[in-house]
């Protein structure tokens, strides 16, 4: 089901020009291409239900740790570099479609959770509290900013024998481009926590 979030206060986050919610919206995000271990995934609006409508976005890895975000007309609007540290741990940057780096997260392992700390660069949004937590509004994970649910991201089970789905819930005032990233995040460290588990029974 698709979840309905409060508005933030104004001015709200917006990072990325042209993508900020202006009413709460809901995507769904499915994997393709589920026989390679290249990112792949469509974005679509959602129904009430969680049903996916239109197409929005596609996530495509066009280059090793390269992770574009495109329009249905082939406009890079979002890219995301992974950098991956033997000691320090992974790191994505998240960059403008002109190139510019607009926002940062590093995943911190602890003894019983892995931390994402966030941080955002552009001036205007830097100020605000941005966190990462699992666990909001029945959400598997959301983003919070000031304290009040900006952005929820849950995995759809039914289909997990399949293809990968999430559902991500936005607030109006909310980055759109910003939620879609931390999720695709969320995947990819879900992905490889997977693939260390299987390494390690093996």
């Amino acid at each position: 089901m698709a979840l309905r979030l409060a508005p933030l206060p104004q001015p709200g986050l917006n990072i990325y020009p042209g993508f900020i919610a202006t009413k709460p919206e809901t995507f769904v995000a499915k994997g393709r291409d589920s026989w390679s271990d290249k990112a792949s995934y469509l974005i679509s609006y959602a129904s009430p239900s969680g049903e996916a409508l239109a197409p929005f976005l596609e996530i495509i890895e066009q280059k090793r740790k390269q992770i574009s975000f495109k329009t249905m007309q082939g406009q890079e609007v979002m890219r995301i570099v992974k950098q991956t540290h033997v000691w320090s741990g992974t790191e994505y940057h998240g960059m403008r479609g002109d190139g510019n780096e607009i926002w940062h997260l590093k995943l911190k392992s602890g003894l019983t959770k892995t931390e994402y700390q966030l941080q955002i660069s552009d001036k205007a949004a830097a100020s605000n509290q941005i966190l990462v937590q699992n666990k909001v509004q029945g959400a598997d994970k959301g983003i919070l900013v000031n304290g009040q649910p900006a952005a929820t991201m849950s995995r759809h089970e039914e289909w997990k024998h399949i293809h990968r789905v999430d559902l991500i819930s936005v607030a109006p005032g909310m980055d759109i481009l910003l939620a879609l990233g931390v999720n695709w995040i969320r995947t990819d460290k879900q992905k490889q926590d997977n693939k260390a588990a299987i390494a390690a029974a093996t």
